[in-house]
């Protein structure tokens, strides 16, 4: 996913001990782009090769201050945690979050969390888990659900907060380097 970039480097008196290490690193770094610091992509150390550590994606998550500056008085959060298996079977527990316009009643929140839930699962169940990556990462799963929910009720902010990998299938992983 990463062409195998080199993420970082990690002391250690014996290499078997840093497999199922996590090392957190942030959009800027693996992108070289420094408009998403918000974003922070999670690996696994799966294997050594060499003096090379492999690894595999872990999660996703957004900086917990990216997410507070949104939240406003006078505006609504909806909030949903969903698990999901993606195509190349991948189980992962996805948290989203919106931020409505105004505060609304009960009967909206619902409808825009369906119309959530129904457009992750469908978008997830058939892409492989990296198209899911680079979709949130690049924005554009967001813009599409706020374009999607804003025709129900307007939509200040859209964001996956957060990724976690419950399970992963045994074949290749998701490649960097540490």
């Amino acid at each position: 996913m990463f062409n195998e970039l080199a993420i970082g480097e990690t002391p250690t008196t014996d290499p078997k001990t840093i497999v199922g290490r996590q090392v957190q690193v942030s959009m800027t770094e693996l992108g070289g782009n420094p408009q998403k610091f918000y974003m922070k992509m999670k690996f696994r150390i799966t294997e050594i090769a060499g003096r090379n550590a492999k690894t595999e994606f872990n999660g996703f998550e957004l900086l917990r201050e990216h997410l507070m500056r949104v939240v406003r008085k006078r505006t609504q959060k909806i909030e949903t945690i969903l698990t999901i298996t993606s195509k190349d079977k991948w189980k992962l527990q996805i948290t989203s979050l919106l931020v409505l316009n105004r505060r609304t009643d009960a009967t909206i929140k619902h409808v825009i969390r369906k119309l959530v839930t129904d457009t992750l699962t469908e978008t997830i169940t058939k892409s492989t888990t990296e198209e899911f990556i680079k979709k949130v990462v690049d924005g554009s799963f967001q813009k599409n659900l706020r374009k999607e929910g804003s025709k129900l009720y307007p939509i200040r902010f859209c964001e996956i907060a957060k990724i976690e990998v419950l399970k992963t299938p045994a074949a290749k992983p998701i490649a960097a380097t540490v």
